[in-house]
């Protein structure tokens, strides 16, 4: 665990709540500390989850493969402690995958959500920290961040 930088979890936190906040950051950046930020997303998620096909299971249902994805996505973007507690229980991720599910269903603000309400058209649909990054990677410099 202690591969994921105090960097990343840094810039998360100074952001937190706010994707706005986390757009100015990321539109100020170098294109090699977006790619370092979305390199430690990645290293983070696969700690909750190393493989996503594998699913979790959820009241007797397995989650398929983008629902696993998505469910670390949730997990690393609310912050440093709430990750370390997901990682310390990965046997048992069955309770937070469902708090996580009554979370997208609701988009329920006791979950920790970010708020996008200040982002506008440019990055619409960027609900979350990682789709953020990605999205402003894109319009800044035209590329996909996936193929950095």
């Amino acid at each position: 665990m202690d591969d994921v930088s105090q960097w990343f979890w840094l810039v998360l936190e100074q952001a937190r709540p706010n994707l706005g906040r986390l757009a100015t950051w990321l539109e100020v950046a170098s294109r090699a500390e977006i790619e370092d930020l979305a390199r430690e997303f990645r290293r983070a998620k696969q700690h909750v989850v190393a493989d996503y096909s594998k699913g979790i299971e959820v009241d007797g249902v397995v989650l398929p493969e983008d629902a696993t994805e998505d469910f670390c996505d949730w997990v690393v973007a609310q912050g440093r402690d709430f990750w370390q507690a997901a990682v310390a229980s990965r046997a048992d991720l069955s309770g937070l995958a469902r708090d996580y599910q009554r979370a997208e269903e609701f988009r329920n603000t006791a979950s920790r959500a970010w708020n996008g309400s200040a982002l506008g058209q440019k990055y619409r649909g960027s609900h979350s920290p990682r789709l953020l990054a990605y999205a402003v990677y894109n319009v800044r410099f035209g590329a996909d961040l996936d193929d950095a």
